[in-house]
This record gives structure tokens, sequence and C-alpha cells, in this order.
């Protein structure tokens, strides 16, 4: 269980983070690091690796995909001791953060950022929350993306529009239409559910944008009878008359074709 790393610069600085899990040009694999650390024959003092790159994490707005991810020997014993998760489920990290739905800005920690899994414990929709750091010791110009937290949230709906009615950044990973039509735990605002759609182009955004966006008719794919029900619903508590302003302006067409055939 090892992983071939062929990059020279890449191997070094690896190896910078902990040279412990290689043997030449290869790595352990997270899963055999796992097993290392069960049996009690890990390094504490060295993070784990995940993997060398941050792939996963890459549709996250300022995210760095290059940087190696990691999660601290205390962060995996934290996860299994709060929450009923086994190390099998920690190895599969990766690929939930993958498959994840979308992530946003954390609102009470600069640049921590927090991931809807698609997956669900009993206590509710899980999470994941990483943030880009040094390694320990401060190795000049080596960063990594850290895993801080993964648990389970169970009140995540009051989390996500808290975070979206701050003005924070958000960046879907793909569509969650199917998410929401299958789940009672998030019920999300109108314009928040549609920026998170296929239907809206922009892959990460703010709730001023989106409403620029809406106001605007631009970076959404809606008829005009989707548009004016979703500028209502986010525009009538606002700016009706901007709302009135906008939906005349798309109907105008219409009603100068209208006009011109009543007079002949």
């Amino acid at each position: 269980m090892s992983v071939h790393i062929e990059d020279g610069r890449k191997l070094n600085e690896l190896k910078r983070i902990n040279p412990t899990i290689f043997r030449g040009n290869k790595m352990d694999a997270f899963s055999k690091q796992l097993l290392d650390l069960v049996s009690g024959t890990f390094n504490n003092k060295y993070p784990l690796i995940i993997a060398p790159d941050s792939d996963p994490v890459g549709y996250v707005e300022g995210a760095n995909a290059e940087y190696p991810m990691v999660i601290n020997v205390r962060t995996v014993a934290k996860i299994k001791r709060k929450h009923p998760l086994s190390y099998s489920f920690v190895e599969m990290m990766r690929f939930m953060l993958r498959e994840s739905w979308f992530t946003m800005e954390s609102m009470t920690v600069n640049g921590s950022n927090v991931m809807l899994l698609d997956e669900i414990l009993d206590d509710g929709p899980m999470v994941a929350v990483f943030h880009e750091s040094s390694v320990e010791g401060n190795i000049p110009g080596l960063k990594v993306n850290r895993i801080a937290s993964v648990y389970g949230k169970d009140n995540l709906n009051s989390l996500v529009i808290r975070t979206w009615e701050a003005n924070k950044t958000f960046s879907k990973n793909k569509n969650i239409e199917p998410y929401l039509n299958r789940s009672t735990w998030l019920q999300l605002p109108p314009d928040l559910k549609l920026a998170l759609s296929s239907k809206y182009h922009r892959k990460s955004f703010t709730k001023s944008q989106v409403e620029e966006d809406i106001k605007l008719g631009r970076n959404i794919d809606l008829s005009l009878e989707e548009k004016i029900i979703i500028k209502h619903s986010v525009m009538s508590s606002k700016n009706g008359t901007a709302e009135e302003k906008i939906i005349t302006e798309e109907k105008e067409p219409e009603r100068k074709e209208n006009r011109e055939k009543d007079r002949n």
C-alpha cells in the first residue's frame, strides 16, 4: 500500500512534511498510515498525508489544488472519539471531499472553508472543515491544505443561511438539486438554491453577486416566468420599484408587438 511519487520536487516537499512514511520515492498510502496509527507505530510528531495534492478541493474559490492534503493525528483521534466514524470511514476522506456538494467560506475563522459532504449521520448532514496552513515547524514556502474537522451538523440549515446572509463566498461542486429533492435537512432561500443549481453559471459567488445577476438577468438560464418568480422572492422586500422596472423591460418586446397589431 504505497504511492509512487515521480516528481522530484513534489517528493522532496512531501518528505519535509513527514519523512517517516517514505521508502525511497514511495509514500505509504493513507490507508497504511491509518493502520500504523491504530497499531501504535505511526510517528505522532508528523501529520498524516492524505494525498500529494488537493485535487478534491480545487473547485473552491481561493484553494490551491497543488498543495498536499494532510490531517493531524489529534484530528483523526477527535473524529473517532466524538463521532461513530471508523478508521475505514476516515480512509475515504479524499473520495468524500471529491463528492462534496458545495463549500462555503467560514464566518468565524479566516481562511477556513466548510464543505457539505454527500453523507448523513444521525445528528445531521456531514461537513468537513479545511484551511490552508503551514506545516509544523513553519517550513518556509511549504503550504498544505489541512483537514481540521469532520462532523455531523444538526443545525446546518441555520449555518448555511447565516453564512449566505453574511455575504460569504460559496463554491459549488455539483448541482445540489438532487440533494434537495431527497433531503429534509436543508431548506435554502430561493436565490441560494438557484445559485447552487445548474441554471446558474458562476462556480463561486456571494449573495450580493447573485442578487445583481438576478437583477440584470445574466449568468442564469431561466424562462421569463422563472425570472419573475425568483426576482419577486429576492427583490420584493428590498426594492419593489426596481423589480417592476425589470419585469416591464423584459415584457416590453411583447407589448410593442401587441401595439403594432392593434394599429393594423
